[in-house]
């Protein structure tokens, strides 16, 4: 069976506040060969690793981030959510991410939340904050903003990018090359036989989300997914052997 690599989605986020450093920090314990997380711009600049573009389900407290200033947004507990355990926990800046994962061997997938509301330079911002770290090589970044993707390829020529969507596709591999994508981070029921010869045939990377079923997870490394993105890293890591 091939074995494809485990992405914990939103960090560890079946054991720890999704999108906070105890999650973070448990993904690499677990043993996970990457990371996927959430990227927004705060009102006044900082890249925030947060899902939804409301931080009220994460901290009670409701707000948009992009009209937040940092030091507003940094005074919420990101963490009493789900457990009393995680009170206190903060919504981070992707640097502390980066520097977290640095000294690992870990890659990392940042998702740019620009679907629903248009960060003005997220893109540039990224790119910078990644390689001001040293860590172009091990980022690839995804959002269902095909276009955001498309200008991340023509910044950093030879930069990963993968789709994201939750439909079936016509002919993959041709509309990947028209975005100039390298990867398709797809809804996992919409991967069969035919994604799966498109992408090889075109050298597209699929990394099917979010897979928490262990017979979900070894139907899709039998079709030779890439990777899968999950919430639950420790669990299909046992599963996948």
């Amino acid at each position: 069976m091939n074995k494809p690599k485990v992405f914990a989605h939103r960090g560890d986020s079946s054991n720890a506040p999704e999108n906070t450093m105890p999650a973070f920090e448990r993904a690499v314990r677990s043993g996970a060969d990457g990371i996927e997380t959430d990227a927004h711009l705060t009102a006044d600049g900082h890249i925030v690793l947060i899902h939804d573009e409301n931080t009220l389900r994460t901290t009670g407290f409701s707000g948009e981030v992009g009209q937040m200033a940092f030091s507003d947004l940094r005074k919420l507990d990101a963490g009493a959510w789900l457990d009393d355990g995680f009170a206190g926990a903060r919504i981070p800046e992707l640097w502390e991410l980066l520097e977290l994962l640095r000294p690992t061997n870990m890659a990392v997938n940042i998702e740019l939340k620009n679907s629903y509301r248009a960060y003005s330079g997220l893109e540039q911002a990224v790119l910078h904050e990644v390689a001001r770290h040293g860590m172009a090589g091990r980022v690839h970044y995804s959002s269902f903003n095909h276009r955001s993707l498309a200008l991340v390829s023509a910044l950093g020529p030879g930069t990963e990018t993968a789709l994201l969507y939750d439909a079936v596709l016509h002919d993959v591999g041709a509309y990947c090359r028209m975005v100039g994508a390298t990867a398709i981070h797809p809804y996992w029921r919409t991967v069969d036989r035919q994604v799966m010869d498109d992408c090889k045939a075109a050298g597209i990377r699929v990394r099917p989300w979010t897979v928490d079923d262990p017979t979900v997870a070894k139907a899709l490394a039998a079709l030779g997914v890439d990777a899968l993105i999950t919430n639950c890293p420790t669990e299909l890591l046992a599963t996948l052997g």
